[in-house]
């Protein structure tokens, strides 16, 4: 709002005529003053528009810095199992560029198909109120050249949303260094038992039948694998 003032002493100085032409420049004043409001309105806005996409961008250079440096192969799974964001572990991990994984391939792509099935019913629940689905589970993954890999995968949906956040770690030779130990340990065992054996061949294969007949009992029971391998070896060395 705007007021322009004439102001004269003499009595009769402005005539209705005079008032008509001063008309014109009071409502051009009226316009400037209102478009100059406007103005002063757009530019708040722009300014603090700008600051928040500012900040909005600050804050997304911050979250894609911890995502790109977590240690882990890391990425970003969509509902419908699209791979929206790859970390350069996760490149390292599969063989492929980000370029060719991110919104092009889906997790689905990585996973053998004996535990496909499985995951994608984990994924399905997860996403649904009320159902329940592991969040740290092991599973075997399909790198580009066709290698399988043991997977340790830790996996949460994002608050707020329906996209899922997952980090995959390589056990491959952790597990074959564990599967060389059992191999390694199921030998002595083997040629302890067959020595306590042919100390007394009354009793030959007692501890085989002895452990054919612990280790069902055991899993009928619903003993957890370690108990259940304990009892494997107490048997055949008792």
């Amino acid at each position: 709002m705007g007021l322009l003032n004439l102001d004269d002493d003499t009595p009769g100085k402005f005539i209705k005529d005079d008032i008509k032409k001063l008309q014109p420049l009071v409502n051009a004043a009226a316009i400037a003053l209102e478009n100059a409001r406007l103005f002063e309105e757009v530019r708040k806005e722009i300014t603090e528009r700008k600051q928040t996409e500012k900040a909005l961008a600050e804050s997304e250079e911050r979250y894609r810095t911890i995502f790109e440096n977590t240690g882990t192969a890391t990425v970003i799974l969509e509902e419908n199992t699209v791979i929206s964001m790859a970390n350069s572990q996760f490149e390292k991990l599969g063989g492929y560029s980000k370029e060719e994984i991110e919104n092009k391939m889906k997790w689905t792509d990585f996973v053998i198909p004996e535990d496909l099935e499985r995951m994608k019913k984990y994924h399905v629940a997860r996403r649904k109120i009320g159902e329940k689905a592991p969040t740290e589970y092991e599973f075997s993954f399909i790198d580009k050249k066709g290698v399988i890999k043991n997977i340790f995968l830790k996996v949460g949906i994002i608050p707020g949303t329906k996209k899922s956040i997952a980090s995959l770690i390589d056990i491959t030779e952790h597990k074959q260094a564990k599967e060389k130990l059992k191999k390694t340990m199921d030998a002595a065992i083997d040629t302890m038992s067959r020595i306590i054996e042919a100390k007394d061949p009354y009793t030959s294969g007692h501890q085989h039948r002895v452990c054919q007949l612990a280790v069902p009992l055991a899993r009928e029971l619903g003993l957890s694998p370690d108990k259940i391998e304990g009892i494997r070896i107490a048997s055949l060395i008792h």
